[in-house]
């Protein structure tokens, strides 16, 4: 279909989206990474790639790592209801990330970029107990980083969205809160910014 491997009906996370943000028919959206997909098409292409994941692992994840042409569907055709979950050892609602992911998936659908960070060029980097210091020489900028700020910050080597990062703390267990994750990375990228140690780019 379009030349894409696998589709899927819908996902709590779509990162490194095409950069040329058109997608490849009237409802189909090119992604690099997914996340939390219960509805899957597979073609030939991706058969053997497929054939040969771990089947210990987690299906989503390694499928999303396959390097082989990914789309989601939107609007989604599926979602995954509130339920338990084995990873997590609880119950869990991850209805806000649908919902957020849908909505912007949507807006790439009609032709609108996303507003994406990554990593400027030129910080060094050094550990300290169990924090990241980060050293930009040029400004004479420092910055230190805990657990979850480094997470993020090794993250953005790539370039991810607000809401890619919110939904990578949440699949990561940094957080298992949707509200908490959104406060981590507010506060994270707005000094990331501010001290110039993140860029904005395209996806």
């Amino acid at each position: 279909m379009d030349g894409f491997a696998i589709v899927m009906g819908g996902a709590s996370g779509a990162r490194q989206v095409y950069d040329s943000f058109q997608p490849a028919s009237a409802h189909l959206v090119g992604v690099g990474r997914f996340a939390s997909n219960h509805c899957w098409v597979i073609f030939q292409p991706a058969y053997d790639a497929v054939l040969q994941v771990d089947s210990a692992a987690l299906l989503d994840a390694s499928v999303s790592a396959l390097p082989i042409r990914k789309a989601v569907r939107v609007p989604f055709i599926a979602v995954q209801a509130p339920s338990y979950s084995a990873l997590a050892g609880a119950k869990v609602n991850h209805t806000n990330l649908f919902q957020e992911t849908e909505s912007r998936l949507l807006r790439v659908l009609d032709g609108e970029p996303v507003v994406a960070y990554r990593q400027s060029q030129g910080i060094d980097e050094e550990t300290f107990e169990d924090d990241l210091l980060l050293f930009q020489k040029a400004d004479r900028a420092v910055m230190m980083l805990n657990k979850p700020a480094a997470f993020l910050w090794e993250a953005l080597q790539w370039p991810h969205s607000p809401v890619d990062l919110r939904a990578l703390l949440v699949e990561a267990g940094v957080t298992n809160s949707h509200a908490r994750a959104a406060q981590i990375v507010a506060s994270v990228l707005d000094d990331l910014i501010e001290l110039e140690f993140v860029r904005p780019t395209g996806l």
